[in-house]
C-alpha cells in the first residue's frame, strides 16, 4: 500500500501542475471565455485536492477490507459538516476562493481521519517513505511558478524535466521499489539507468 501511496502522489504532482499553468486556456476552451479569470483561479486551487483525494481513494478500499465501512461513513460524513461548516463561515465574506480551498481542506480533513483509523487497525504507518517524492514535488512547483512569470509553456516543460530529475536526485524510489520497476522494463531500458540512480 505503501508503494501505491506514493505512486499516486508522484503522479499527482504533475498533473496538478500542469492544470495549475494551463488553467486559462483549459476553462476557455471547455466553459467559454465567459467563465475568465475567476474559473481558472477556482481551478487552479481545486486541482490541488488530488494530492489528498487519490489518496483518500485508497485507504478508503484499504478500510473497508478490514471491515471499516462504518468508520469511513462517519469520517465522509464528518468531512461533509466540516465543509459545510466552515463554508458558511467565510463564503460570505471571502467568496468562491475560500470555498475552493476549503473543499481541499476537507480532503486533508480526509487523510488525517483515515490516518487515524489506518493507525489503529494497522500499526505505526512511518510517512518518511514520502519524501523524496513531496520534496521532487515542492521543487516543481516553485521552478514552474517562477518561470511561468514569463512563459507558462516553458514553464511546464521545465518544470516536468526538474520534477523528474528531483525525483532521482532525492532518491524517490527505494532499492526494493527500483528491483520491482526494473524487472518489467525492457533490458535496453533497465540497462541504461545508471547505477547510482537505482
Amino acid at each position: 500500500s505503501r508503494l501505491a501511496v506514493k505512486l499516486l502522489v508522484m503522479v499527482a504532482f504533475p498533473v496538478a501542475m500542469s492544470v495549475t499553468l494551463l488553467a486559462t486556456p483549459l476553462v476557455g476552451v471547455l466553459s467559454g471565455s465567459q467563465f475568465l479569470p475567476q474559473g481558472a483561479q477556482i481551478l487552479r486551487i481545486l486541482i490541488w485536492s488530488i494530492l489528498f483525494g487519490w489518496v483518500n481513494s485508497l485507504t478508503n478500499y484499504v478500510l473497508i477490507a478490514l471491515d471499516r465501512q462504518r468508520y469511513v461513513l462517519v469520517a465522509s460524513a464528518i468531512r461533509v459538516v466540516f465543509t459545510i461548516g466552515v463554508n458558511l463561515l467565510f463564503v460570505g465574506s471571502f467568496g468562491y476562493i475560500a470555498s475552493a480551498w476549503i473543499l481541499v481542506g476537507g480532503e486533508l480533513l480526509l487523510v488525517i481521519l483515515f490516518h487515524i483509523e489506518m493507525h489503529r487497525q494497522l500499526g505505526a504507518f512511518d510517512w518518511h517513505f514520502m519524501k523524496g517524492p513531496l520534496a521532487a514535488g515542492l521543487v516543481m512547483a516553485a521552478v514552474g511558478w517562477g518561470v511561468s512569470r514569463f512563459h507558462v509553456s516553458l514553464a511546464l516543460v521545465v518544470s516536468m524535466v526538474v520534477y523528474l530529475g528531483a525525483l532521482i536526485l532525492f532518491r524517490a524510489f527505494t532499492p526494493e521499489e527500483w528491483a520491482l520497476f526494473s524487472s518489467l522494463m525492457p533490458a535496453r531500458l533497465r540497462n541504461a539507468i545508471p547505477a547510482g540512480w537505482r
